[in-house]
């Protein structure tokens, strides 16, 4: 027996792309966490103690890491201005002071 929400999900002809999106989407978070560890581990263990195999996945992945940490801190600094997704008419409208 399906739940509602399961055959609603059945009917809907963009459930398989929005299902493939949130497999992606967690795929990524969970890749950009373990990157994340991983500096801080190899950080953590010094510059002159790292093999060079460890020294190298280091010098690969700080690049990435640092990367994301400012795209999220720029996201949320988006957010935190008030510059959430809308359609683009209504931002003619907030500009103008018109709309909350």
């Amino acid at each position: 027996m399906r739940t509602p929400t399961e055959q609603v999900a059945q009917r809907d002809p963009n459930a398989e792309r929005k299902r493939k999106r949130k497999e992606y989407s967690a795929k990524y978070r969970r890749v950009a966490k373990e990157d994340a560890v991983r500096v801080v581990e190899l950080e953590a263990k010094g510059l002159g103690l790292l093999t060079e195999e460890e020294e190298a996945e280091l010098a690969e992945l700080q690049p990435r890491v640092a990367q994301r940490k400012q795209q999220k801190n720029e996201r949320n600094a988006k957010y935190r201005r008030g510059e959430r997704r809308m359609p683009s008419g209504l931002w003619s409208w907030r500009r103008r002071g018109w709309g909350s």
